[in-house]
């Protein structure tokens, strides 16, 4: 039988997720509330789970912007794991991984994954070579 991954995205819809052998799934793991919500009926079930952390810019939208500074939006207020958290992880959730100190993404990409056509165009202005920057 089946056994269904639900995923909260971030306007708080449960998004269920029926997988066949092969398929992959990506989600922010670390940051969106995930489960199994039943338990398996079967003898066995085999995944693999590969974890990162993102770097550089988000791609977001407002509601994003709105979250807490310190605590992931996983963690509710006023819940009692909020101090367990918050002592397990002084820095907060947004301190940016020792990975991603050297990184630096081009003017051009982070332009275009943001939809910013203005600054698209003066880019192409001031040096088309940016534009396709690797």
């Amino acid at each position: 039988e089946d056994w269904i991954l639900e995923v909260y995205d971030r306007h708080d819809r449960a998004v269920n997720v029926t997988m066949e052998p092969g398929d992959m799934v990506l989600y922010e793991s670390g940051s969106l509330v995930h489960g199994r919500p039943f338990p398996l009926k079967g003898n066995f079930y085999a995944n693999i789970f590969i974890h990162f952390e993102p770097t550089g810019e988000h791609l977001h939208d407002s509601e994003w912007d709105a979250q807490d500074d310190f605590f992931p939006p996983y963690i509710l207020p006023d819940s009692p794991e909020i101090d367990n958290w918050a002592r397990k992880n002084p820095s907060g959730w947004k301190k940016q991984a020792p990975s991603a100190a050297g990184l630096s993404r081009p003017k051009g990409h982070v332009a275009a994954a943001i939809g910013d056509l203005q600054d698209i165009k003066r880019l192409a202005r001031e040096d088309k070579v940016l534009l396709h920057k690797k």
